[in-house]
């Protein structure tokens, strides 16, 4: 039976005067993606898709360099839409972010209360979620 792992992009670059779809990795985020290639699992990977938005490219493509494949670009497979916000400075993304979870929770039940923003304030890895 075949696997899919659901590979997150490590920390961006963030930038104000750039759509949120156009950000990069950061040193930090590369690094970090770097470091996932000794992991033993990404040997059984055949198979690449990333939504098309840059920091998302960026970490399928030093997957893909590493195991000699192509990246499938899927326009359907980004996080979350925030064209309606823009840029949201961290801290106010991460309230925002919370509220709509918890609200998604209320409606569907089902859903639970798993959901958690990583940021500053929680860890994600060894490293706050954002690069300052």
């Amino acid at each position: 039976m075949p696997i899919a792992y659901y590979i997150t992009h490590p920390q961006v670059r963030i930038d104000a005067d750039v759509p949120v779809p156009g950000w990069r990795l950061s040193d930090v985020g590369r690094a970090r993606a770097v470091a996932m290639l000794d992991q033993p699992w990404v040997g059984s990977i055949g198979r690449i898709v990333s939504s098309a938005e840059r920091k998302a490219i960026e970490t399928a493509e030093i997957l893909a360099g590493r195991l000699h494949l192509a990246v499938e670009v899927r326009e359907r497979t980004h996080e979350n839409d925030r064209s309606a916000t823009g840029f949201l400075p961290p801290p106010e993304f991460e309230a925002v972010a919370r509220s709509v979870l918890r609200q998604a929770a209320r409606e569907h039940p089902r859903l639970g209360t798993g959901y958690r923003c990583a940021g500053p304030d929680r860890q994600r890895g060894r490293s706050g979620a954002y690069d300052r």
